[in-house]
């Protein structure tokens, strides 16, 4: 399962980019984070960088996964990333 880790920082992240002017710095103040969670372990953790005009994303891996067991939350959160980093 994937979920943000503060659902109020994305609102807050959509509605600066919604303004012409707040979306240049909305990346510099809303970054969210987002858990990927496998068996209700949370497996990875990233988050959207501080940044103006690109988005970069941090990662870590708090929890203790196999090499099989990992393949498949970091291929879902990096989809739903990439998804993200479309919209902006």
């Amino acid at each position: 399962m994937i979920h943000e880790e503060n659902p109020f920082v994305k609102v807050l992240d959509s509605l600066a980019e919604a303004s012409p002017f707040a979306d240049t710095l909305g990346g510099l103040f809303f970054n969210p984070a987002y858990l990927a969670e496998l068996g209700g372990e949370t497996v990875w953790w990233m988050q959207k960088g501080r940044s103006v005009f690109e988005s970069r994303f941090r990662q870590d891996k708090p929890g203790d996964c196999s090499g099989a067991e990992e393949e498949l939350p970091l291929a879902s959160l990096m989809t739903a990333l990439l998804l993200e980093r479309e919209r902006g």
